[in-house]
């Protein structure tokens, strides 16, 4: 025999779960515009103090042994030294997360791709950037499973990668 609650506990319920759906979304829109505010104040950082961002976030990487909690530290490390110009720095960085199951996995994807496609553009036709593009198709066209929550942050990484596949198919 099924158990139904009463009407008042499935409205305070669904209630309930407005709430926290509606601050996760605040929360999404919250983080991004932090990160946004630090992409664009690293990108008019001078080379000192560039680098001492980049020890900063070497740092804390180091510090996090818990490889899921490591991943959007690796993503941030590797977007810093993409603006210092260390490329093939940042390559490495966003490869240690690739493997990793955690939200951060389709924007290290994303950047990784872009980054191989950006490095062999003279050679189109070779195993990086057809890499590169197998990268950014994934993260378009990954379904998102049934038992994830697809946030605005997701759906903004997918975007972001479709306009970057884009980019890359132009090339």
């Amino acid at each position: 025999v099924a158990i139904m609650p009463p009407t008042a506990i499935k409205r305070e319920a669904a209630g309930l779960m407005a709430i926290v759906e509606a601050a996760d979304t605040r929360i999404d829109h919250l983080a991004r515009r932090v990160d946004s505010f630090l992409g664009n104040y690293a990108a008019y950082l001078k080379p000192a103090k560039l680098d001492e961002e980049i020890g900063i976030a070497a740092a804390a990487v180091g510090y996090e042994k818990d490889p899921v909690k490591a991943a959007p530290l690796h993503l941030r490390l590797g977007r810093l030294k993409a603006l210092a110009g260390k490329n093939d720095e940042a390559l490495t960085e966003w490869k240690k997360g690739l493997d990793i199951e955690s939200s951060s996995r389709d924007a290290l994807k994303m950047e990784y791709g872009t980054m191989l496609c950006r490095q062999n553009s003279q050679t189109a036709n070779g195993r990086a950037y057809a890499r590169g593009i197998t990268m950014l198709r994934e993260v378009v066209e990954r379904p998102v499973d049934e038992n994830e929550v697809d946030t605005p942050g997701q759906r903004t990484t997918r975007a972001e990668a479709a306009h970057r596949l884009g980019w890359a198919w132009r090339n």
